[in-house]
């Protein structure tokens, strides 16, 4: 009995550092993504932005002619 006791707790300290592993690598992860979402959101301000001057230079042009 003690040593399936033993073997029993050996197992859940094994559990628990794994899942602490998988929960710090779930935040690694998290937090990439939410970087990579921002970067992406930063890009499509500037593309709007683009967009928006470009725009802006067409109708330009088009008052122009």
């Amino acid at each position: 009995i003690v040593i399936c006791l033993g073997m029993a707790k050996h197992r859940l300290e094994g559990a628990t550092q794994l899942y602490h592993t998988q929960k710090r690598n779930l935040g690694t992860h998290m937090r990439a993504l939410i970087n990579i979402h921002r970067k992406t959101e930063l890009m499509l301000c500037e593309l709007d932005t683009f967009g928006l001057e470009l725009g802006k230079k067409n109708r330009a042009k088009r008052k122009r002619t």
